[in-house]
């Protein structure tokens, strides 16, 4: 929406070229003490101004479209600014700061140049089936960087099918543009295939080579002490520790840590599969928890949807491993 750019001292014609500005469904209020506020359906914030007056020309209006609140003097704090985005996402304000998550792909138009912060993560690799690793989490960029007005092309990593013959998929990569970059997850490794590398690796599964994946954008996955023989995966990477390596008659085996950033957390390891009948082997920060012995209850899961989590590994061969977490990009305003 149009910032509004008050001028004079004509409070009538100020509340009704103030009209023409508010979404459809908001609802709009004056006073020449407290100036205009419109709620705005959907964001949770309030937009006022702190003068009344006429309004000058809305072609010499800034026009600024703010994915989490569009601010007039006095209003909340400034997000990511964009003209429109034509895939799915959120916004949010945590202690002051003002984020938008883009949770599916699309392509965004930035109506003028800006400082962000930025923080992408990929599609979380799928778990191993059969005695299986979890999948690693998906890759994290993060970091400060100009981007110029325009029209981008975004990718949300989609998460890595889970492993239904043996070794899980990789998670595809986020991108934004050409300017950044999450690699997808590895995918966990099953009987006779290695773990995959990725923005994280998966875990090994408990036969085979016992190869463990290896992460470019995080950590390594859990490796598996005597491949070929116990009956358990490793975990997956996360993008803030590696996954837990299996032990014969380990109470769980534990994917890698994430983070947790703007109050979600992000980029776990899916869990590998084994561990004590009965007791879950986590995932953690998205990541799915592993199948347990004689895949007992609640089995392998799927790393949570936008958090680039891992899938969890699955026991028996007849059960495949968790899909991956799909990715995310999460911007704001650079300090």
């Amino acid at each position: 929406m149009p910032v509004l750019r008050p001028s004079g001292s004509d409070f009538t014609s100020f509340v009704k070229a103030a009209a023409q500005y508010v979404p459809a469904g908001a609802a709009a209020k004056a006073s020449k003490s407290g100036g205009v506020s419109v709620a705005l359906p959907g964001l949770g914030a309030v937009v006022r101004t702190s003068q009344v007056g006429a309004l000058t020309s809305p072609t010499t209006s800034a026009v600024i479209i703010n994915g989490i609140t569009p601010s007039a003097s006095g209003g909340g704090p400034v997000g990511f600014t964009f003209s429109s985005y034509s895939g799915t996402y959120s916004t949010t304000t945590v202690l002051g700061v003002a984020y938008t998550r883009l949770l599916t792909s699309g392509t965004i138009v930035l109506p003028t140049t800006q400082n962000v912060t930025y923080f992408a993560v990929g599609g979380g690799g799928g778990g191993g089936m059969y005695f299986g690793g979890g999948g690693g989490a998906g890759g994290l960029q993060q970091g400060t960087m100009s981007i110029a007005a325009g029209t981008y092309v975004v990718t949300i990593g989609n998460g890595g099918a889970g492993g239904s013959a043996n070794v899980g998929a990789n998670g595809s990569n986020t991108t934004f543009g050409a300017l950044i970059t999450a690699l997808g997850g590895g995918g966990g490794g099953g009987p006779s295939t290695g773990a995959a590398n990725g923005g994280c690796g998966g875990g090994a599964g408990a036969g085979g080579s016992g190869v463990v994946g290896t992460g470019s954008q995080g950590y390594n996955g859990g490796s598996n002490l005597r491949p070929g023989y116990d009956p358990y995966g490793g975990g997956g990477g996360g993008i803030a520790g590696p996954g837990q390596t299996a032990v014969e008659a380990a109470a769980t085996t534990t994917g890698g840590l994430g983070l947790t950033y703007a109050g979600i957390q992000y980029g776990g390891g899916g869990g590998g599969s084994g561990g004590v009948t009965g007791s879950p082997n986590l995932g953690q920060y998205g990541g799915g928890n592993g199948g347990g012995v004689n895949n007992a209850p609640p089995g392998a899961t799927a790393g949570t949807p936008n958090t680039g989590g891992g899938g969890g590994g699955n026991h028996f061969n007849n059960f495949p491993g968790g899909a991956g977490g799909s990715g995310i990009i999460v911007l704001s305003v650079a300090p």
